[in-house]
């Protein structure tokens, strides 16, 4: 994210971040995505906790048909760990800010 803000401060081509997207789902989402039946539970959390709440995730992972029970599970399973994370770190950027 801090990479495309400052592309986007820079005026820089947005291309590298729309090629940049679509390798990193090509390489860990296509993977797990054709295995989601297999292991439901444990790829959603995973794709949770990775992405967070990607709006294009969110898609994605409601058009494979899992159950709404199993969907439910992995997605309490998978963001408390990155929110935790987001939380402490704009908690840090405050107190930074104060500070200076």
């Amino acid at each position: 994210m801090l990479l495309f803000s400052l592309g986007n401060l820079v005026q820089g081509p947005g291309w590298i971040f729309l090629a940049s997207a679509v390798l990193v789902r090509g390489n860990l989402t296509q993977r797990m995505l054709s295995k989601l039946h297999a292991h439901p539970i444990r790829n959603v959390i995973v794709l949770r906790t990775v992405f967070q709440t990607l709006a294009a995730r969110n898609y994605t992972l409601a058009m494979p048909g899992i159950g709404i029970k199993e969907y439910m599970l992995a997605t309490m399973l998978g963001l408390p760990l990155p929110i935790t994370v987001y939380c402490l770190f704009f908690n840090y950027i405050v107190k930074i800010a104060r500070i200076g």
